[in-house]
């Protein structure tokens, strides 16, 4: 039983770059539409802001 045990290891696996960078634009992302959401509900700003957004993102 215990060299059965003995034997047994945890693998862990190291994140990937593009797992890192993903999750970092996941949240950036995240981030600038809750921003634009606020500006949407409390300015005028809104549509200026998001039209620069959409031709920065090519929409």
């Amino acid at each position: 039983m215990l060299l059965f045990l003995g034997g047994v290891t945890s693998v862990t696996t190291a994140t990937s770059p593009a797992e890192i960078v993903g999750g970092f634009f996941s949240n950036v992302i995240s981030a600038l539409m809750k921003w634009l959401w606020y500006l949407k509900a409390t300015a005028t700003f809104a549509p200026f802001v998001l039209s620069c957004l959409f031709a920065v993102l090519g929409l």
